[in-house]
């Protein structure tokens, strides 16, 4: 649909030489994308045809994130098999399970990449050479597309096994995006539902990509200098990176739109981008500030499932967890599945076309996570009269003497102290309390921070029940693909300690 639309147009902006057999290639137009993508589902049928594989063959993609990697996932779905996007920072025991459970006896993967016992190989390739005579099988919508693994917090992976409406149903979106002209940087891990939805759905609109196989945070600043970029995708703790990294000292007016998912924006964060960037160039001037889009959604919901838009000057969106999408509902629930009261805090639950199919051999947990055609989704929100607002993860809400503390609102009070760069708050358990609250500080880089000041400013600004009893000072927080913080390993940071914290 991209090549139909588009063509010739770039698409892609890529490294030299990051494409095998192409190292002064620095562009991909639509139509060569999707002559790339023809080649290696040519690739794929013919190992598939020798393979002797049976309907609907899982197809593990691996490589490095970027323009290689969503024209593989693409290819898979083209040959009629299920993709099965691993993320390049799996460990071997991890990538082993992957394909054990997926059940994959074929990998498309890059020729430097390890080989894997047991599975046999199509290796990508630069290619616009294909045979357009080949007709494709057509999909029924409701049939899973992918299997995208969950980080999950412990045990191994959960594969989530989406269908063609489901992750259509963003990217179709997409399509009717009017600005031919913008100019999109991204460093999101691809194997991950953001950053696959992210690449495809640019494709579709028509935005120009430059796709980064990493992130790293002065690059990303020099690309958006440099290309004059329109439009950044990251997670929040990307944005605290750039602007530990000098965003602020950087020329970025030309960025009209940043966009973040994956965890909950910090407000003050998205401000200091908004101001960062502009609304548009009038005489060659820079006029206005820039817009922020948060997006809200998980693996199991195939993408997005809310979005909210902070305008320059208003945000009448602050703290909610944004409007439903076309097709998705949204309710506040108890433990039972029924809808809470206004003005109380329950469980996330989304319903519509893009659930997941269920989970790759977890009959019981599938069972568990949709409920009469609703997806409990784990995250927590308090009902409100208009919209509702988002007040953390299920899990990490902490029960201490009696109390119910939300992690999420203890973080955002420990951030704003000077010094703190990010902060991870966890229940540990305690026998007398239950629980106590801990609080893991990411301090910023040169600072020092006084315990003691730290603990009579968090006196001063939280309620007793509230305050952490316990700190730990990282240079940086455990984080997954995603950046998200990975609470398990935040814990385990006070495992034995005594309940008094010493």
């Amino acid at each position: 649909m991209a090549a139909q639309h588009h063509g010739d147009r770039s698409a892609f902006e890529i490294l030299p030489g990051s494409l095998r057999g192409e190292p002064k290639r620095t562009e991909i137009s639509y139509a060569e994308f999707d002559s790339l993508v023809e080649a290696l589902a040519s690739d794929i049928a013919s190992k598939l045809g020798a393979e002797g594989e049976s309907a609907f063959p899982r197809i593990v993609v691996r490589g490095p994130n970027g323009v290689m990697f969503l024209a593989s996932v693409l290819a898979a779905s083209r040959a009629g098999a299920v993709a099965v996007p691993a993320n390049p920072e799996l460990t071997p025991q991890e990538l082993e399970h992957v394909v054990a459970d997926c059940g994959a006896r074929v990998e498309i993967a890059p020729p430097e990449a390890a080989v894997l016992d047991g599975i046999d190989r199509v290796e990508t390739r630069w290619s616009l050479l294909h045979d357009r005579s080949r007709k494709w099988p057509s999909p029924d919508l409701s049939e899973v597309a992918a299997i995208f693994y969950t980080s999950g917090t412990t045990g191994n992976p959960k594969g989530a096994m989406l269908t063609h409406r489901g992750l259509f149903s963003d990217i179709s979106l997409a399509g009717a995006y009017p600005f031919r002209s913008d100019f999109m940087v991204e460093a999101l891990p691809t194997a991950h539902i953001m950053g696959f939805l992210v690449l495809a759905g640019a494709l579709l609109a028509g935005i120009r990509t430059f796709a980064m196989e990493r992130f790293r945070p002065v690059r990303v600043l020099d690309a958006l200098e440099s290309f004059g970029a329109s439009m950044f995708v990251g997670v929040p703790a990307m944005y605290r990176m750039l602007l530990d990294a000098g965003a602020a000292y950087r020329d970025l007016k030309s960025v009209r739109v940043w966009m973040s998912a994956a965890d909950v924006m910090p407000r003050d964060l998205a401000r200091e981008f908004q101001r960062m960037g502009s609304a548009f160039t009038l005489g060659g001037r820079p006029v206005g500030e820039a817009l922020f889009v948060e997006a809200y959604g998980m693996v199991e919901y195939s993408g997005a499932a809310t979005v909210k838009i902070s305008l320059p000057f208003w945000d009448p969106f602050s703290s909610s967890i944004g409007i439903p999408l076309p097709g998705t509902s949204i309710k506040i629930i108890d433990e039972s599945g029924k809808e809470v009261r206004r003005g109380e805090v329950g469980e996330i639950a989304i319903r519509g076309g893009k659930v997941l199919h269920s989970y790759r051999n977890r009959e019981d947990e599938t069972g568990k996570a949709v409920q009469g055609g609703w997806l409990r989704t784990g995250d927590l929100a308090k009902r409100g009269l208009v919209t509702d607002h988002f007040a953390g993860r299920s899990k990490d809400v902490v029960t201490s003497g009696g109390y119910t503390v939300y992690a999420v609102e203890v973080e955002e009070a420990l951030r704003s102290f000077a010094g703190v760069a990010d902060a991870a708050v966890v229940g540990v358990a305690d026998h007398v309390l239950g629980e106590r609250v801990a609080a893991a500080i990411e301090v910023e880089a040169g600072a020092k921070i006084d315990l003691d000041e730290l603990r009579v400013w968090a006196d001063s600004r939280l309620a007793g029940y509230k305050r952490p009893v316990e700190y730990a000072f990282v240079e940086e927080l455990p984080r997954g693909s995603t950046r998200k913080v990975k609470k398990d390993q935040v814990r385990q940071l006070f495992e034995g300690e005594s309940d008094d914290g010493s």
